[in-house]
């Protein structure tokens, strides 16, 4: 874990906060509403992604 501020900080608090800033990048020019949009949009791919994924490995299992 690292610390700031004298405070642990788990891997996973930080690879939210670095999600968070990347998805920010992607969406900062765009409207609330487009930015929701692409947003949503994306969270529907990557689920069928993972969904594609887990189904893949069950068939391989």
């Amino acid at each position: 874990m690292k610390t700031h501020n004298h405070c642990e900080i788990s891997k996973s608090q930080i690879e939210v906060w670095e999600w968070k800033e990347s998805i920010h990048e992607e969406v900062k020019d765009l409207s609330i509403e487009d930015g929701l949009k692409y947003i949503i949009k994306k969270s529907i791919k990557t689920k069928e992604i993972f969904l594609d994924e887990i189904e893949n490995a069950l068939a391989t299992a």
